[in-house]
């Protein structure tokens, strides 16, 4: 089961809305370098060449705090009529719902644009997030995140979301 496009238009219209010591803007060429070089928001926009490329195919909205990055959500990667959601806050500014804010206003965002905005969540904290902004699970399975150096991978409970 999923709940409707337009009750998560609403929910995430509701969550958009941050403390206002902080500022969400769209992810611009200067955001973009930023983010790519930070070891927390990396990700962000990893799967891009280039501003270019990102410019042309992404889309996203970063949460700044005295005109610094400290949140983010954009799209990991791009398909026809949609894209990947990826979400990261800095350690320091977590649990000030930074990551609602950001994917809120992405979602919002990809449903004005026509995207679909997918979500996998490849942790408890992620669902709980996807759940939050209007999503549901729809099919759980293993995750596997290795980190250099380790013996072994860990397992998680993961989802697709709908």
């Amino acid at each position: 089961l999923h709940l409707s496009l337009r009750r998560q238009r609403q929910m995430c219209i509701r969550d958009s809305f941050i403390n206002p010591d902080f500022q969400l803007r769209s992810i611009d060429e200067l955001l973009f370098r930023l983010l790519q070089k930070g070891e927390w928001s990396h990700d962000l926009c990893s799967q891009f060449a280039d501003y270019a490329d990102y410019e042309r195919r992404g889309i996203g909205v970063a949460a700044l705090y005295q005109g610094t990055p400290v949140a983010g959500a954009s799209s990991y990667t791009v398909y026809r009529g949609g894209i990947e959601i990826e979400i990261d806050t800095r350690v320091d500014f977590r649990r000030q719902g930074l990551a609602t804010a950001c994917g809120a206003r992405l979602i919002l965002n990809c449903l004005e644009r026509g995207l679909y905005p997918s979500w996998d969540a490849h942790s408890r904290a992620s669902l709980s997030l996807a759940e939050k902004l209007g999503y549901k699970l729809d099919r759980p399975y293993p995750a596997y995140e290795y980190t250099i150096g380790s013996p072994a991978p860990t397992v998680q409970s993961a989802g697709a979301m709908r």
